[in-house]
C-alpha cells in the first residue's frame, strides 16, 4: 500500500533520482536539500516512487501571513500502476497538509510541460513551446530549422565565432557578461512590448545555478569579445533554455546566436543521455485566438 509524507532531508535525493529519469524532470530542483522546497512523496514501503516538489515562497515572518505559497516547476510524479488515480491522490495529499501549514496558493510555473488534464486546475492550460526531438540525426535536425537561421548559423561560423559550453567556476567567470547581456536584451524586447516579462534575478541567485551540475552556460566570442549568452538547464531526459541574451550589434555582424544555439544542440545531442531540447515557451489558455 502507498504511503504519502512531506518532503524532508532524508528523502530528498530519492526523489531528485526518479525526477531525473523521467521525461521532463524538473529543472530548478537542485542537486542537494533546501529548506525553502516543499512537497509530498509517495513511498512503497520505504522505497520513494513518486511525488510533487516546488518551491515555498511567503515564508518569511509577516509576508507568510498574506500569501504563503508553493511554485511548482512540474507536474506530480508517479510511473506505476492507476497513474492517474495515484498522481491525484498526491494532490488530494499535498492539499491536506498545505491547509495544516497555512499555505492558501499552489501555483504552475511556465515550466511546466506534461499534459495535466487529468487535474481540475489545469484543464484549460496548454503549452506552447519550441521543441527538438535530439533522437533525430544531425542531418533531419538540420533540415528542420527554418533556412534563414541555417544561413545565420553558417555566418556565425564563417565569422569564425568561438563557441565555449562552462559551468562551475569556467562560468562564473562569465557572470557579469552574462547579466550585461541578459538585461540588455530583455531591455530591448520591453521596448517592442510593454507587456514583456522580466526575469529579476540577482547575481547570487546566478551564482548558485551556474555551480549546479544540470546547467550549462554557452558563451558565443567573437575574438575577445563576449557576443552571446545562453544558460541552458537540464531536467530529467530535456534540456531547457533558461535565459540568456546577446550584443545587438555583434550578433547582427557575425550571426552569433543562431550558432550557439546550433552548438548547444549538437553537444546535448552528442555528448549527454538528454534527447529533447526545449527552446522555452508560455502558458497558452484556450480564450486566446493567437
Amino acid at each position: 500500500m502507498l504511503e504519502y509524507e512531506l518532503l524532508d532531508k532524508s528523502n530528498y535525493m530519492a526523489y531528485y533520482q526518479i525526477v531525473q529519469q523521467s521525461r521532463w524532470g524538473n529543472l530548478l530542483l537542485p542537486y542537494e536539500y533546501d529548506s525553502k522546497l516543499w512537497g509530498v512523496i509517495v513511498l512503497d514501503g520505504d522505497i520513494v516512487v513518486g511525488g510533487w516538489v516546488g518551491w515555498l515562497r511567503g515564508n518569511g515572518r509577516f509576508v507568510s501571513l498574506l500569501a504563503k505559497s508553493v511554485y511548482f516547476d512540474s507536474y506530480p510524479l508517479y510511473n506505476g500502476r492507476n497513474e492517474e488515480e495515484i498522481k491525484i491522490k498526491i494532490v488530494e495529499r499535498a492539499t491536506f497538509f498545505a491547509k495544516q501549514q497555512g499555505i492558501v496558493m499552489f501555483n504552475l510555473t511556465h515550466w511546466v510541460r506534461e499534459k495535466g488534464g487529468i487535474f481540475p486546475f489545469s484543464k484549460r492550460e496548454q503549452n506552447a513551446t519550441f521543441t527538438i526531438d535530439l533522437s533525430l540525426s544531425e542531418e533531419d535536425i538540420w533540415k528542420g530549422i527554418e533556412p534563414t537561421q541555417r544561413n545565420r548559423i553558417r555566418k556565425g561560423e564563417k565569422n569564425g565565432v568561438t563557441v565555449l559550453a562552462l559551468n562551475a567556476d569556467n562560468s562564473i567567470a562569465y557572470l557579469d557578461a552574462f547579466q550585461k547581456l541578459r538585461k540588455q536584451t530583455q531591455a530591448r524586447a520591453i521596448e517592442k512590448n510593454a507587456n514583456a516579462s522580466m526575469l529579476l534575478k540577482s547575481n547570487d541567485f546566478f551564482n548558485r545555478l551556474l555551480r549546479q551540475p544540470n546547467s550549462l552556460l554557452f558563451v558565443g566570442m567573437v575574438g575577445e569579445e563576449v557576443a552571446t549568452v545562453v544558460l541552458m538547464l537540464t531536467g530529467g531526459k530535456t534540456a531547457y533554455y533558461y535565459s540568456g541574451g546577446s550584443d545587438y550589434e555583434l550578433n547582427k555582424s557575425t550571426g552569433s546566436s543562431a550558432l550557439v544555439f546550433w552548438r548547444a544542440i549538437l553537444h546535448y545531442k552528442n555528448h549527454t543521455e538528454v534527447d529533447c531540447f526545449d527552446m522555452g515557451g508560455v502558458p497558452v489558455f484556450q480564450d486566446y485566438q493567437n
